[in-house]
């Protein structure tokens, strides 16, 4: 069994795209593929199918509804992180703790996964 966690400079940079394409290629060989994406931020369930969990999901061969975006997620948040606690206040640049981040966009239940 393999691990791999993709990650990237910022939002909207491929991390969803790419982590797709892995569990599409892993899937084509016959292997089976799990992907999770533990904070969703900025989702709204009207558009689960184009979400990135949905998105995911669907690399997976999944249905995309609800009970599997949970089981996939710690933390769904309406909030878009990026720019929460961020640009709208000038703190940017910034560095948050995750529970300081996860409270103040997701509240508590959030950051009780966590800690």
């Amino acid at each position: 069994m393999s691990a791999y966690f993709v990650t990237g400079t910022g939002t909207s940079v491929g991390k969803t795209y790419v982590t797709c394409g892995i569990v599409r290629a892993v899937r084509a060989a016959g292997q089976k593929a799990m992907a999770l994406k533990p904070i969703v931020s900025g989702y709204d369930a009207r558009a689960a199918a184009a979400s990135d969990p949905g998105l995911l999901l669907d690399a997976m061969g999944v249905p995309v509804n609800e009970a599997n975006i949970a089981a996939r997620a710690l933390a769904v948040c309406g909030t878009a992180l990026a720019g929460c606690g961020g640009g709208a206040r000038g703190t940017e640049h910034q560095r948050h703790q995750p529970d300081q981040l996860l409270q103040e966009c997701c509240g508590s239940r959030a950051a009780a996964y966590f800690y």
